[in-house]
């Protein structure tokens, strides 16, 4: 049965029916696998005495026309068969000890002139506060369980605190504690939780708080029909592949209970305390083998490990074979990074860097037909000297090289190291280099002295000196909140395009910018045509580029893929159609 599926989902409460039914939706194979009798886990509803009792949610939100509950409901096709009713005309009440109760009312309306009339002098911040909620609530997506991404005009609320916001709309300290008396619903913790977490249930609730009428065991059951209708398969009373941590083996229980030991051992060594279990729709399993549950008593006994950080497989037949026990180091790395040791962190990289870029370099070109490459940041002297080894054997395949902003990195040997290895080795290697006007500028042009800041053509004649005919010089300010991007050789320049700025901090430009010039020129486009429809396309991206959690956004680069009803404005407030209509002259191909 193994082979039968795309993706198993072990467990049907709600995020394991929602996840195999939008699975199913979208055309994979799925089958989500319950041990229990029926699925559900905490929707689950029972009888007693007459009374239908649920074991979870006692009330949802959102349900009001066009609310974000409603109209998943409406995606998974399940609202006709879900019995519901509006809760009362009070569907909350705050209870504070030795301060009395306060009614949460429906609709903003009632629930703003009910708080106001119990706290007259607080009426303009109320005002404010629920204008709030209604912004961020609003803003909220159903495209989300497509895109990873929350909504632009919330994200930007994932950092700010909601007691500091209470606070800035309304002085009474008992007002501010009725305000945040729903923080029990989403495990607030004052001074941390989120206003948009806040914002988000308070919202969903005020506008559309409804109660199951017949349990919520409905919405379970609804949901594996659909998961049936599109093809899956439910499966309840089903055992699946279990991790042991105490006992550091993987076993398998079987219909009967029967326990069988998939891998305990690796070459005679005990495993460490297997992880992440994987099973592929081959048969095979994967797991990773850290040592951090036998580091103490909390996962079982205390034990020195004998194995390092692994990755291992068990084929079909039940072969245990290893994968990769390179985890320590690669873990290092990014610990080092994080911590800000970029050199330490450097040195690791070295360490086990350059050949392996290599091998893999060689493995693509010698098994593909290559038409471009794009080189952006590599990490260490030992990668751009490998890569400009054989980029040096493929002279006839165009080569775009992307320089980034490594301001991050302190300015030291490693740095210099770096830059001479890749303005040395790579660059007379070059056919377009790409980088912001600052940076190109600062690296190539270190001792420019006119008040005057560089223009694209003297930043491409310094790239000429270093084998490099063009330059696609991006991010130059203009009047009016607009940037300028020009592709410049020494003699003109050949194309420009202005763009409107974002307000806003973006992880990924410029590789998205030089990854897509190089994929046009790959498929035959002119040069000045690709730099054009590169930067297009670049702005589109940013336009719908989204944080998956509290660093820069991330461009979007399969914003052409979303549907385009539910449509978002970008991270700026604006959507990311090009200002003004570009210029691009024909021009020579690379």
């Amino acid at each position: 049965m193994q082979g039968q599926f795309d993706i198993i989902v072990i467990g049907s409460g709600l995020g394991g029916l929602e996840c195999g039914a939008m699975l199913a939706r979208e055309g994979m194979g799925v089958c989500v696998a319950e041990q229990a009798a029926l699925p559900g886990g905490c929707l689950q509803s029972f009888s007693r005495w007459g009374h239908e009792i649920d074991t979870g949610m006692h009330y949802i939100g959102s349900m009001q026309a066009g609310g974000i509950m409603r109209r998943y409901f409406e995606y998974f096709g399940i609202l006709g068969s879900l019995r519901l009713r509006p809760l009362d005309e009070a569907f909350d009440v705050v209870s504070l000890p030795g301060a009395g109760d306060y009614a949460y009312m429906h609709g903003y309306e009632a629930f703003e002139k009910h708080i106001g009339e119990l706290f007259p002098h607080e009426k303009a911040g109320l005002g404010r506060y629920c204008a709030k909620l209604r912004e961020i609530g609003g803003s909220i997506g159903i495209r989300v369980h497509r895109t990873g991404r929350l909504s632009a005009g919330g994200t930007k609320y994932l950092g700010a605190p909601a007691a500091g916001f209470i606070g800035e709309c309304v002085a009474d300290p008992l007002l501010r504690n009725v305000l945040a008396g729903t923080n029990p619903l989403y495990g607030g913790v004052r001074e941390s939780s989120t206003l948009y977490h806040h914002a988000m249930v308070n919202h969903s609730n005020i506008e559309g708080a409804c109660r199951f009428t017949g349990g919520t065991q409905q919405i379970a059951d609804a949901l594996a029909a659909k998961i049936r209708e599109h093809g899956g398969t439910m499966l309840v009373r089903s055992r699946v592949v279990a991790l042991h941590t105490e006992g550091r083996r993987i076993t398998r229980t079987e219909h009967n209970g029967k326990i069988t030991v998939l891998a305990d051992k690796f070459n005679g060594k005990p495993l460490n305390s297997p992880n992440d279990i994987v099973c592929k729709s081959d048969g095979s399993i994967w797991f990773t083998d850290p040592p951090f549950g036998i580091g103490g008593h909390w996962e079982g006994d205390k034990a020195a490990p004998e194995l390092p950080h692994s990755v291992y497989r068990i084929s079909p037949d039940g072969k245990l074979s290893l994968v990769t026990d390179k985890l320590a180091e690669l873990r290092a790395t990014i610990e080092q990074r994080q911590q800000g040791n970029v050199g330490q962190a450097l040195a690791l990289v070295r360490a086990g860097t350059g050949k392996a870029v290599m091998d893999q370099a060689r493995t693509v070109l010698e098994d593909m037909v290559v038409q471009a490459i794009k080189v952006g940041f590599v990490g260490s002297t030992a990668n751009v000297s490998a890569i400009a080894g054989m980029c040096s054997d493929y002279p006839d395949i165009p080569v775009i090289g992307y320089m980034p902003d490594l301001s991050w990195w302190k300015e030291g040997d490693a740095l210099e190291e770096y830059l001479d290895a890749f303005e040395e080795l790579l660059l007379p290697q070059v056919s377009v280099l790409v980088g912001n006007h600052g940076t190109l500028a600062r690296w190539l042009l270190p001792d420019w002295e006119s008040e005057r800041m560089p223009t694209p053509r003297d930043i491409a004649k310094a790239a000429e000196v270093r084998g490099v005919a063009y330059v696609l010089v991006t991010g130059m300010v203009q009047a009016g909140e607009f940037f300028d991007n020009a592709l410049a050789s020494t003699e003109t320049v050949i194309g420009n395009s202005k763009f409107e700025r974002f307000d806003a901090e973006f992880m990924g430009a410029g590789e998205t910018l030089s990854a897509a010039l190089a994929a046009l020129l790959a498929v035959g486009d002119d040069l000045g045509q690709a730099a054009q429809e590169a930067l297009e396309y670049m702005d589109q991206c940013l336009g719908s580029a989204f944080r998956p959690g509290m660093g820069r956004l991330i461009p979007d680069r399969m914003f052409w893929a979303q549907p385009d009803d539910d449509e978002q404005e970008g991270p700026a407030g604006r959507s990311g159609a090009p200002a003004a209509a570009p210029v691009a002259p024909a021009s020579p191909s690379a």
